[in-house]
This record gives C-alpha cells, structure tokens and sequence, in this order.
C-alpha cells in the first residue's frame, strides 16, 4: 500500500473551510529542467488513486491520504524501473464552501510518499519517496469566475473600462 503524508503549514483566507484533496497519478514526466507555469496542463490518469477531506484545525501538521495501489505490479527490478512506471502524482483541491488556500510545505521531512510492501522473509517494509530540492514539482491555479463580472468584462473589448482586475496565480491581468 502507499500513503501520501503531507505537511500542512496553514491558510490563506479566513476560515479554512473543507477541502477534498484528490489524488491522480500523472501519465507524463516533468523534469527539473523544464519551464512550467501556473496554468500548465498535464496529462493524468482519470481514475482517482486516493482522496481525502480536509477540515483544517489548529495543530494540524500532518494529513495523510492512503492510495489505491492496485493497479501497482507486485515487483519492480529497481528504482529506475518503478520511477519509469510511476511518472508523480497530481493532486486536486475541490470545495463547495468559500474557497480558502491550504498550504503544504513539500520540503518539509514529514512530506513523503511511503510505500509498504513485504518480501517473502520480511513483512511490514516501508520506503519513503520525500521531495527534496531536486525533485520536479509544480503548482497550477484553475480560476472559477462564473457568477462574477469578469467574464462580461474580459468579454467586452470596445468599451473603455472604469474597473480594473488583476489576480494572481495564473488569473487575471491587465492591459493598460
């Protein structure tokens, strides 16, 4: 089995509401020395490989969101074998309540991939896969805009505006 640990640092927007973090496993590489911006597309598998909601409270340091590893095959020859399998993982945030931003330290020792597994001598085995400064990573935004007056205003481009919107993370900017 595998279990994704990651270690909560806190929220921006007050109060953190619930989130489900959904966990898919990505089908291509992403590389340290590749360019990626906030609003990347990446190609993940469909099928959830673990989820988990999150209700943060005042101590949390640490969620834990176990995996689906079946699909996984019962061996690999070696590292390189098992990292040509599994690309990474992606991870999504979805609320329904007024949206807050969690915040996960990835370099953090207590953020890990942990793979249990078993030998035919020895059982209860973990390896842990932790995020260190050399691993690719990379943070994207999805905006929500409908029931706002963005879209009618980024859609009007003949009108002179007396408003002016920008946001950051991937969202929306200006053209003065």
């Amino acid at each position: 089995s595998m279990v994704l640990s990651l270690s909560y640092q806190g929220y921006y927007n007050s109060p953190a509401g619930s989130q489900k973090i959904t966990v898919y496993e990505l089908n291509e590489d992403i590389s340290t020395s590749g360019t990626y911006y906030s609003n990347s597309k990446f190609v993940f598998s469909p099928t959830e490989i673990g989820s988990r909601v999150i209700a943060p409270q005042t101590g949390d340091t640490v969620y834990q969101i176990k995996m689906n590893s079946a699909q996984f095959p019962s061996s690999f020859a070696s590292d390189q074998d098992f990292q040509s399998f599994f690309k990474g993982i992606y991870c999504v945030s979805d609320t329904t309540a007024p949206a807050s931003i969690l915040y996960f330290d990835l370099l953090n020792a207590n953020t890990k991939l942990t793979l249990y597994y078993h030998t035919d001598s020895l059982s209860g085995i973990s390896y842990n896969f932790v995020v260190s400064g050399s691993c690719a990573r990379v943070n994207l935004f999805n905006h929500n805009f409908a029931n706002s007056i963005i879209p009618s205003a980024l859609a009007d481009t003949a009108t002179p505006q007396s408003n002016l919107y920008v946001q950051a993370m991937s969202g929306v900017k200006a053209k003065i």
